[in-house]
């Protein structure tokens, strides 16, 4: 042992190569080093010379591993025994001191045999066998590397854009150096192949059989796949969960299950559970707090937990709950507009940020993370939102966000997109629609008190018209039956889109029928045709009544039988409702037709006798031939459904119960009740 009064060694300066480092191996630094020229990857042997510059001055360097360690550290410092001054002291010097050094090992070891003896399975290698199975099967089921090539690179286009989670760069280092030592050991690749399986789920969301022709591939990436990468989450010990690479594959996990139609709630609750592990690795807290931290891992820390935060964000307003996002100042946390080629691991500092006019794989997250305050505290007000609130704090709030919406870089406007191809046209929706959503939000609520005298509510009323049809026109560009874009596997993109808005088109769809319904006879209102010169897309915008803004309510209702038709083609889709098309073919057969409830009888029950017989034959062109057998529904259980769904629950959960609210479907109003179209 060595002499106790000897001062207390520094931590060895990190000079391995960047492969030695990350696989915890003897590296030789020589050039290329033994390892990497072993397994023949000597180009992919590189060091960091910052690293090399402070083994000179014998300071200390922080790699990604041991990022974590001085957060928990700082964290536990400015709330802890830095607090004491005198026991900080004294602390400090007990490493130095033989005797307490000496007994604190003692008594480390004695506690690790106990925890052996008592705990021999459950503590140790329980833990370590479940993650080792999870990790053994992933690796055996990774499909081979053609498909994988594929679905990497439609990851890549699709989805690294809004939602940034990894640098690509390295990502692509590590996938390379993979693919040249496929055969290793699992546990040498742990935190990779876990990350590379999510990635491929997520892929697999737009690739729908155009890549993989093995069914059996497909189901594996389809449900199996998560599943393991889930258990091999859960099974990591404590050190291991709060590094930076978990972290980004419990992301790329939770962005894989929302394209597998789980429920809002269920989302909301794990994207919960996502910001508390970003802030357990103090994401939330500003990147200058940890002058240790390189300039790479505090920049992709900052896009990380902006990623985070706005997934919680929008599962929250999806599930109708509050998000978990503390009251924070976003300013410090913004990314910088930079393409991921610009800086790597060994960069001292970022270069200077791009302008926002200039394209780069970050804009769209740049962009986000702008709106992100006001976003929140539109959001905040909506738990607060009552028809009898004061329309002219909800107006001035939600012009902040329609700032936001105009000002929305010219490369991601939708309009420039459609000049391109399907990931671009995806993107940029993705962007339009989370800026948008908070601001349809807040106003929907307001629009269950008519004030028709109101300046402010003829606006909210104005504004939701012109956002409704935004986006029924997004879902016209992406449905292959509507859309002018020629372009191959458009379905698979169709399919993402529905999965993602399916419920914002719907409630799009009733703000339309609700603008019909409210038009008096004969009467215009907005078209789409007019969006152009809307007062969201154009600052010199004129009142609501400006002539130009006028158009025939025939228009809008086409609008919403586009939609229709579209909800009748996926009528077999997982995340199809009949529900949906049964109660809005009612509805807009109601708000189109003027006169007494009693005359319009006929006309509603033809309109649902249709909706269900389109239904019914799309369905039975699905099936393989046989002989067709008449099911009919129970009656008392689909309209035990309906009631539930569209009457029980709050207005963010239901889109339709606002109307019902309003007397939308009131008879004594001239329109057909819920109860009326059940024959009740």
């Amino acid at each position: 042992m060595d002499n106790g009064n000897e001062a207390r060694k520094r931590p060895r300066p990190v000079v391995s190569c960047l492969r030695c480092r990350d696989k915890k191996l003897r590296c030789d630094r020589s050039i290329p080093c033994t390892n990497c020229a072993k397994v023949n990857i000597a180009s992919d042997c590189v060091y960091n010379s910052q690293g090399i510059q402070s083994a000179r001055k014998q300071q200390r360097t922080i790699s990604p591993e041991n990022d974590n360690a001085d957060i928990s550290s700082f964290i536990s410092k400015r709330d802890g025994v830095s607090r004491f001054p005198e026991a900080k002291k004294f602390i400090d010097s007990c490493a130095d001191e033989p005797v307490i050094r000496n007994l604190a090992n003692e008594v480390e070891y004695l506690q690790q045999r106990v925890l052996e003896t008592a705990y021999p399975k459950k503590r140790l290698s329980g833990v370590e066998s479940a993650a080792s199975f999870a990790l053994k099967r992933l690796r055996r089921n990774l499909p081979p590397r053609a498909i994988c090539d594929n679905l990497v690179e439609g990851y890549k286009l699709s989805f690294e854009t809004s939602m940034r989670i990894l640098h690509i760069p390295t990502f692509e280092r590590q996938y390379r150096t993979f693919w040249k030592c496929p055969d290793l050991e699992p546990s040498e690749q742990s935190a990779f192949i876990p990350q590379l399986t999510a990635i491929l789920a997520i892929s697999f969301a737009i690739d729908q059989g155009h890549t993989i022709m093995d069914p059996a591939i497909g189901s594996y990436l389809e449900t199996d796949a998560l599943d393991l990468v889930s258990t091999w989450i859960e099974a990591l010990e404590k050190k291991e969960r709060i590094e930076m690479s978990t972290l980004q594959t419990e992301t790329l996990l939770l962005l894989s299950r929302h394209f597998r139609n789980l429920s809002y709630d269920k989302l909301w609750r794990v994207s919960g559970s996502l910001v508390r592990s970003a802030m357990l690795m103090g994401l939330h807290l500003p990147p200058h707090a940890f002058s240790e931290i390189s300039v790479f891992q505090a920049e992709m820390r900052k896009r990380l937990w902006m990623t985070i935060v706005e997934m919680d964000l929008q599962a929250s307003m999806a599930a109708g709950m509050q998000s978990i996002i503390p009251d924070l100042d976003f300013t410090h946390h913004i990314p910088q507009n930079l393409n991921d080629s610009d800086f790597d691991e060994m960069s001292t500092e970022l270069p200077p940020a791009k302008p926002l006019h200039e394209n780069t794989s970050s804009l769209a997250q740049v962009t986000l993370a702008m709106s992100l305050p006001q976003r929140l505290k539109v959001t905040s007000l909506v738990t607060r939102t009552t028809p009898e609130m004061d329309l002219v704090k909800a107006v001035v709030e939600g012009r902040r966000l329609e700032e936001f919406l105009r000002h929305i870089p010219a490369p991601l406007k939708v309009e420039q997109a459609l000049q391109h191809y399907l990931p671009a046209l995806l993107n940029t929706v993705m962007l339009d629609m989370f800026i948008r959503r908070p601001l349809l939000c807040l106003y929907r609520p307001l629009l269950l008190e008519d004030r028709p005298d109101d300046l402010s509510f003829m606006e909210i009323q104005q504004v939701c018209l012109e956002s409704s049809i935004r986006i029924l026109e997004y879902q016209n560009d992406f449905n292959p039956c509507t859309s002018n874009l020629n372009l191959p596997n458009i379905e698979s993109y169709w399919n993402v889109f529905q999965i993602c808005f399916r419920s914002d088109c719907l409630r799009a769809a009733l703000n339309v029928c609700q603008s019909i319904k409210s038009a008096p006879s004969n009467s215009q209102v907005t078209s789409p045709s007019t969006l152009p010169a809307m007062r969201i897309g154009n600052p010199s915008y004129s009142h609501p009544s400006s002539p130009q803004s006028q158009f025939a309510t025939s228009g809008l209702a086409q609008v919403v039988e586009n939609l229709l038709e579209g909800l009748e083609q996926r009528i077999g889709e997982p995340e199809s409702e009949l529900k949906d098309n049964y109660f809005l073919s009612v509805v807009l057969q109601s708000v189109r037709t003027r006169g007494p409830s009693q005359k319009k009888m006929p006309l509603l029950h033809e309109a649902a006798k249709n909706t269900l017989q389109a239904c019914k034959n799309r369905l039975l062109q699905s099936l393989p031939p046989e002989p067709p057998r008449r099911q009919s529904i129970p009656r008392p259980m689909m309209l035990e459904q309906v009631v539930y769904q569209w009457g029980m629950v709050s207005t963010e959960l239901d889109p339709y119960s606002q109307y019902q609210q309003m007397g939308m479907f009131n008879s004594s109003d001239g329109n057909v009740s819920l109860y009326d179209t059940w024959g009740l």
